[in-house]
């Protein structure tokens, strides 16, 4: 991939880099549905319990159809 730029060109090639072999985890660190945050236990925004517990801690999220914009934030 080469880039333009007002010094000159710069250039990746993605064969010049190591393989990171320290894989750190994916933690989940912020859920949303239609831009908004979900709260833990019931959400009056939503009407109803969404999620019972952090969301990095939740296995399963169950959503209904017009629940169907989401977000999650994520570190690494």
């Amino acid at each position: 991939m080469y880039f333009g730029g007002p010094n000159g060109i710069n250039y990746f090639n993605q064969n010049e880099f190591n393989k990171n072999l320290n894989i750190p985890p994916v933690v989940l660190t912020d859920f949303q549905i239609l831009h908004k945050p979900v709260s833990i236990g019931y959400d009056s925004l939503f009407g109803r319990t969404i999620l019972t517990k952090s969301i990095t801690e939740t296995e399963v999220i169950e959503l209904t159809h017009n629940e169907n914009i989401i977000s999650v934030e994520f570190a690494v």
